[in-house]
């Protein structure tokens, strides 16, 4: 099999994954201000589609802030985010999938 076949095989599970992340991606962007930035975190934590995020949007507040400070926490266990970041996605959690519950 040549390179160009081996890239085209490869090509769709890029896209599937491009795609799922970009529902979160979304979320994040919908935020003000935008979060986009910590998209990366987001998907490393494993909350890396929508089902995930909407299934935090029903948690009690609490929860919610806890989980998305874990998220937000770099590797080396810093925090990599300010509270008001936190509250900023945290509203959107609310807004976005508001009517979903």
């Amino acid at each position: 099999m040549n390179s160009t076949n081996r890239r085209s095989l490869k090509q769709p599970k890029r896209q599937k994954e491009k795609f799922r992340f970009l529902e979160v991606e979304r979320f994040l962007r919908a935020c003000n201000p935008p979060m986009d930035h910590h998209l990366q975190r987001f998907i490393d934590f494993g909350c890396d589609n929508e089902e995930f995020l909407r299934g935090i949007s029903s948690w009690a507040e609490g929860n919610r802030v806890a989980i998305l400070k874990k998220i937000l926490t770099r590797p080396k266990g810093e925090s990599g985010v300010t509270e008001m970041e936190v509250a900023v996605i945290d509203n959107n959690l609310e807004a976005y999938f508001g009517d979903d519950r």
